[in-house]
């Protein structure tokens, strides 16, 4: 789990370098650059949540919270894709019967994990938590609130939230009149260097730490 958390991390920063890096240049859009920032993000800071616990106890509850938090979504998917009657009448038998094996696993799985003591999983405290550790001797705190600061402003983005452009330094609004605006909405190059900055100091910490376990 924390290794993936580290190649999602490395492929959503690399596909960024890419659209900025591409001959002739890419035109710089306002909302889909920190959907990219925002993933590169949360999966650094699930590896170094996972790395970064006190003991080896603490270690193996959060990476058994991620777990079973995919296999809950895994399953949900599993069950809807199998009970959708447009799907359901044109289901291959033999698809079919893959479906319901991997689903008996899962449950088999989660019935196994149904231990009150793991807790709940969330992702907004798993990347606070992380947050904190990595931003540990920054005393002022500066440092983790700019992590949540960027994973809300991506998270916004990822869910259609208009939020997110009262804060965007590349806002205009122009053609005002009583009947309808025109709202020109752009980024930055550093605001979006700001982002990817968050997520790839998030991931070399990740990258530190994982380096430290199996070196």
């Amino acid at each position: 789990m924390a290794w993936f958390g580290l190649q999602s991390s490395v492929d959503h920063l690399a596909q960024l370098a890419d659209i900025l890096t591409a001959p002739g240049g890419a035109p710089l859009r306002p909302y889909s650059p920190f959907t990219l920032t925002r993933t590169a993000l949360l999966a650094a800071s699930q590896s170094v949540w996972l790395l970064s616990g006190e003991d080896r106890d603490e270690r193996l509850r959060r990476t058994a919270l991620v777990y079973k938090d995919e296999w809950e979504h895994h399953l949900t998917y599993l069950k809807d894709y199998r009970t959708d009657p447009a799907i359901h009448s044109s289901l291959d038998l033999n698809i079919a019967g893959a479906i319901d094996g991997q689903i008996e696993r899962l449950e088999l799985q989660l019935a196994g994990a149904k231990n009150p003591s793991l807790g709940r999983f969330s992702s907004t405290r798993m990347l606070d938590e992380a947050a904190r550790w990595v931003s540990r001797h920054q005393a002022d705190g500066w440092q983790r609130r700019a992590f949540l600061h960027e994973w809300r402003m991506g998270s916004a983005a990822a869910h259609a939230r208009q939020w997110p452009m009262n804060f965007r330094s590349g806002k205009v609004t122009v053609d005002r009149t009583d009947k309808m605006s025109v709202r020109w909405v752009a980024t930055t190059y550093e605001e979006i260097g700001t982002s990817l900055v968050a997520a790839t100091l998030m991931a070399q910490d990740g990258f530190r730490l994982w380096d430290e376990h199996y070196r």
